[in-house]
Parts: structure tokens; C-alpha cells; sequence
């Protein structure tokens, strides 16, 4: 569980720094950018349903929506970067398919489970 928590709160720091790199000295995957907020915020929500079983679904996606909003409107700052909605939903995306992939697992590896 532990392993899992700081996995998850290593996400949260990572999606910060990728974030608000500036624009030269951005790293990319080569994937469309859209695709790339999914995968981050799905995997970002996977590893906290999993390392926090007892915190409201709700609750975490508003959380982690919340984050990927303030790192967007952060990133109109930034040299080189700028804020869409487009890059926007794709983290929200993210955060939905990250968090039913995450309850799914949970229900289908939970130990206690006959």
C-alpha cells in the first residue's frame, strides 16, 4: 500500500513538472498531446483508487480535476506553453477512465474477495 501511495503522489509531482517546463524544453512523446493527459491522469487515478480504497470516487475526481485545471490556467504562464481546453479535457478524460479502470481492479483483485 505503500509502494502504491508514493506512486501515486509521484504522479501528482510529475504531471506538475511536465506541466510548467517551458515550452523549449518540453519532452514529448511523440503521441498526440490529448492522448498523452489521458494516459497521465488515467494512470495518476489507477494508483490513488488503488492506494486509497476508502476515498469517495466522487471526491477524487473532483480532486484530480481541480489539479489538472490549475496546472492548465498555470501553464498560460509559462514560456513557450499556453492553456487549452482541448489538452483539458483529455486530463479529465484521463481522470473518468483512470478511476472506473481503478474500482474495476479493485473489485477483481480485492483480496478478501471468495
Amino acid at each position: 500500500m505503500k509502494l502504491l501511495r508514493l506512486a501515486a503522489w509521484t504522479c501528482v509531482l510529475l504531471l506538475a513538472v511536465l506541466s510548467l517546463v517551458p515550452g523549449d524544453a518540453q519532452i514529448r512523446t511523440g503521441a498526440p498531446g490529448i492522448a498523452e493527459h489521458v494516459i497521465a491522469y488515467g494512470a495518476t487515478a489507477v494508483l490513488f483508487v488503488l492506494a486509497y480504497p476508502a476515498i469517495g470516487r466522487v471526491q477524487l475526481i473532483l480532486c484530480l480535476i481541480g489539479y489538472a485545471a490549475v496546472l492548465e490556467i498555470a501553464q498560460a504562464y509559462v514560456p513557450g506553453r499556453y492553456a487549452t481546453l482541448y489538452d483539458f479535457s483529455g486530463g479529465v478524460g484521463g481522470v473518468a477512465l483512470g478511476c472506473l479502470i481503478g474500482t474495476w481492479l479493485l473489485g477483481r483483485f480485492r483480496p478478501d474477495k471468495p
